[in-house]
């Protein structure tokens, strides 16, 4: 059985209990599938990309008609940080949600007469957003135009920069380091693994160094980044507070040295 995510981010625990620590966290409008019977107000449940941790029963809709709905049709993403869902076309209207980065919604119509508003689907209801909002859900990647797409992943990950560091985070209220990579790349049609590893069964393979181009990630002990060009990294730091650029050229400013000395691994999606 599957269920739509209906918080605007639904923090997935370890265990079925609040104060237990967070393993990630999945946007308003993503389905997941239920794997397990409810556990004290929590469920267990399976990502789109394969992760699992219990979610509260309150930020999902298990109405399987809904979900049918909810899956048919053209999607979109919200391409802002927070965006208000109102209950009117008019900055006067009542917030009735507000969706961060990255959350699925559908778009009914075109902007309505007179106004900069769109009406929209939301997975909690009907309402109206600034028509700049939604941007349509990018398809898979098929790998015809490389340099778009490393111009596009690096592109996503710098609209979190200044994002708060938060253990478990996918959006801009907080994001972890792996959070980061994922979103970019999800949001540009392409899913990877959700940690900080090159795994079998998704699509980053090993490079070597010399081969780095801009995209490509960087893996360290328990952490990853994304290389943009230069020796120059984006990512998201504990110690750093959250998302930054550092570089691996040690005559730079922004050079770190725990990071140029502690590279791991380097991959990419498009290794031969």
């Amino acid at each position: 059985m599957k269920a739509i995510v209906t918080a605007s981010v639904a923090q997935l625990k370890q265990a079925p209990k609040f104060e237990c620590e967070v393993v990630d966290e999945v946007l308003s409008g993503y389905t997941v599938d239920i794997i397990s019977d409810e556990t004290n107000g929590w469920y267990k449940v399976r990502t789109h990309y394969n992760y699992e941790g219990f979610a509260d029963k309150r930020h999902l809709n298990l109405d399987q008609s809904a979900l049918a709905e909810w899956e048919s049709g053209e999607k979109y993403f919200v391409d802002i940080g927070s965006a208000d869902v109102l209950d009117k076309p008019s900055v006067k209207g009542y917030m009735i949600d507000n969706l961060t980065k990255g959350c699925i919604i559908k778009v009914l119509g075109g902007t309505v007469e007179g106004t900069q508003y769109v009406e929209v689907l939301t997975a909690a209801g009907r309402g109206y957003m600034k028509n700049k909002y939604p941007v349509k859900l990018r398809p898979a990647f098929d790998f015809k135009d490389e340099k778009a797409f490393r111009d596009a992943v690096v592109k996503e990950a710098e609209t979190y920069l200044g994002t708060q560091y938060r253990w478990g985070g996918k959006s801009p209220m907080g994001i972890d380091c792996s959070g980061l990579t994922q979103m970019s790349y999800m949001l540009n049609g392409v899913i990877i693994f959700r940690d900080g590893a090159i795994k079998e069964g998704f699509p980053v393979k090993e490079i070597p160094r010399e081969n780095l181009k801009k995209g490509d990630l960087l893996y360290f002990d328990g952490h990853i980044a994304m290389y943009i060009e230069n020796e120059v990294f984006i990512h998201s730091s504990s110690s750093k507070y959250g998302v930054v650029y550092n570089s691996l050229d040690p005559k730079s400013h922004i050079y770190s040295e725990v990071h140029a000395k502690g590279l791991l691994a380097c991959g990419s999606i498009f290794a031969h």
